[in-house]
Formats: structure tokens, sequence, C-alpha cells
């Protein structure tokens, strides 16, 4: 079965972003945005969901940017979120 994501998970998530974003890992961030995006599309939160889209297309594109701001912005987004 799949992994279940809970808060201690995400300091594991966050090294595998950091890697990924110092390596210039396009095909992990493409794989990891475009899950996230699905989940937070069947979660009906799409304003989250096209910022992981554009992280997915930046990466397929293997875009020469920032992603780690990229993800930041995503992050935080989504923390904004659990406060409200």
């Amino acid at each position: 079965m799949g992994k279940e994501m809970n808060v201690s998970d995400s300091s594991e998530d966050d090294s595998i972003e950091n890697d990924s974003c110092e390596n210039n890992d396009f095909d992990k961030l493409r794989i990891s945005a475009h899950s996230i995006k699905g989940s937070l599309l069947n979660l009906g939160l799409n304003d989250a969901a096209d910022k992981a889209r554009a992280i997915e297309i930046s990466a397929k594109e293997e875009h020469d940017i920032d992603f780690s701001i990229l993800l930041s912005q995503l992050r935080e987004g989504i923390e904004d979120l659990f406060e409200t």
C-alpha cells in the first residue's frame, strides 16, 4: 500500500526537495510536483494546485530557475490553509 503522509514526514520531504533543487533533478521535481498537484486538486485546492502545476511544467521543460522559491511559495500557501 501507499505511504501515509504525516507531520513527521515533512522533514524528509523537505530534504528531498532541497536535494532535488540543489542538484537540478528535474525529473524528481516534476514527479513530486505532479503528485502534489493531483492531491491538491482532489481536495479542491485549485490555487495551490496551480502553483504545483507551475513547478511541474518548469521542471518538465528544465527551466533554469530557482525552484526553492517556487517550492517555498507552494509550502507557504498550503500552510496558510491550515491556519484559517
